[in-house]
């Protein structure tokens, strides 16, 4: 069973929506909506609420894969993740947070219901850089930097526990040494750190080629092998920084050409 991507994070994938307002240039899921021809470039980000048709119980459950949880989806969200708590399940909630559903979701699991389940859920906050203008940018329907950054506050002040996603790093090397000291307080889980995937063809796909292409060089430029390879050197030994297979396939390439650390 592969490990890549939200298998590296959980074992299953719960979604309930087609769609998302995000509308991240560099999304996987809206580059696959366009090629299996379920979705268009410009119809993404108006998303259709579906009832989940499986419901998993006594998994570990990543929620949500496909979209994100904003206002107009919030309830379902909730419901959502009452239930699969309620049936057993640890589920890692990751989320390019916006304050008032993280505030949302904190009084959810301040629910007597659910307090002995308050371990069994994380909320992992997706920051892939506190540029606010490569956010407008790559990820145009999403909450800034500061709002994010609130909201994972939020979480971490209600005593839950709490993660951050740089996948994909909007950046280089630089761009994490900033970010890492910026969010570190608010974490008591760990920093996942990963690279941009397939940004060429994806980007090319969810824009219809209307995305600079300049600014997708300057990514990839940015996360070259030399480049991953010095990040992954300084947090290597550090137990809060976690990197995803988009790293650690670089590590693994150097290693098999002699360039290893």
């Amino acid at each position: 069973m592969s490990t890549a991507g939200a298998r590296e994070w959980s074992d299953m994938s719960f979604n309930f929506q087609s769609g998302c307002r995000n509308d991240c240039v560099y999304c996987y899921a809206k580059a696959q909506a366009i090629r299996f021809g379920s979705s268009s470039p410009d119809d993404w980000n108006e998303p259709r609420l579906k009832m989940p048709k499986r419901w998993p119980h006594g998994r570990l459950v990543m929620m949500p894969t496909t979209h994100d949880i904003d206002r107009w989806n919030v309830e379902m969200a909730k419901d959502c993740l009452r239930r699969l708590l309620l049936d057993g399940n640890h589920v890692l909630v990751v989320t390019k947070a916006r304050l008032s559903v993280a505030n949302d979701l904190v009084r959810l699991m301040g629910d007597r219901s659910l307090a002995a389940l308050r371990d069994n859920v994380e909320f992992r906050v997706t920051i892939g850089t506190a540029d606010e203008s490569m956010i407008r940018r790559f990820e145009p329907g999403a909450p800034d930097y500061h709002e994010r950054l609130m909201a994972l506050r939020a979480f971490r002040m209600s005593g839950l526990r709490t993660s951050v996603s740089a996948e994909p790093l909007l950046g280089g090397k630089d761009v994490f040494d900033d970010l890492y000291l910026r969010v570190r307080r608010y974490v008591n889980g760990r920093i996942w750190v990963g690279k941009m995937n397939m940004p060429r063809s994806r980007i090319r796909m969810n824009t219809s080629h209307s995305f600079a292409e300049p600014l997708i060089d300057w990514i990839v430029e940015r996360q070259g092998d030399e480049e991953m390879y010095r990040l992954w050197l300084k947090y290597r030994n550090d137990e809060m920084v976690a990197f995803k297979d988009s790293i650690m396939d670089v590590v693994e390439r150097r290693s098999a050409d002699g360039h290893g650390a």
